[in-house]
């Protein structure tokens, strides 16, 4: 059984890390992410794939239409695949919710949200267990906080608390040195939407 997780390309959203988890929000891929998507096809058995999974925003579906290729195949879009609901930081930089982050915790909603950062993640991790009931080899494509928290779990020393922010490059160190796993990430640290 066989499932890739990929996270969705760039945005320019993104590619100035701001947040965005309003699924209606038209953020499409910015030129760099349509291009980098070409690269898809050389990594992953594409041809293979049976099943494809998508959140609801326009950003990963846009990914994933563009690596099914012809023919093809259903889309299923499942809504827990979403982004955290940002509330009030909506279109705001990331350091602005990581620093409120910091001194609430991952269990209070922003200001405006729906979720805090801990029930985001629980429903996220349903739809991934969800789409291990689909026929295998599966993609399912999501955002950065997501594959940040797989990573992290799949790299973490034994009894690690998961931290509040899990940055791209200290889930790059967690990788390469899978003894110390996430541990001294900066609550402020850099990641994408």
């Amino acid at each position: 059984m066989t499932t890739y997780v990929l996270r969705h390309e760039q945005t320019n959203y993104s590619r100035r890390y701001l947040v965005n988890g309003d699924p209606t929000k038209l953020i499409r891929l910015s030129e760099e992410g349509r291009r980098s998507l070409s690269r898809g096809w050389s990594s992953v058995p594409l041809h293979s794939v049976k099943t494809w999974l998508a959140s609801e925003f326009p950003r990963v579906q846009q990914t994933a239409n563009r690596l099914m290729g012809v023919p093809r195949p259903e889309l299923i879009t499942d809504p827990r695949l979403n982004e955290l609901d940002y509330g009030e930081f909506e279109g705001s930089p990331f350091l602005e919710y990581a620093v409120w982050l910091d001194g609430r915790g991952a269990h209070e909603r922003p200001p405006g949200g729906s979720e805090s950062q801990r029930e985001g993640i629980r429903r996220m991790l349903t739809g991934v267990f969800a789409a291990l009931e689909h026929p295998s080899p599966r993609v399912l494509i999501a955002h950065g906080l997501l594959m940040s928290v797989l990573l992290w779990h799949r790299d973490r020393a034994v009894g690690e608390t998961m931290p509040l922010v899990l940055s791209r490059s200290a889930v790059r160190r967690a990788r390469r040195h899978p003894r110390r796993g996430a541990a001294g990430i900066h609550p402020h640290a850099d990641r994408r939407s």
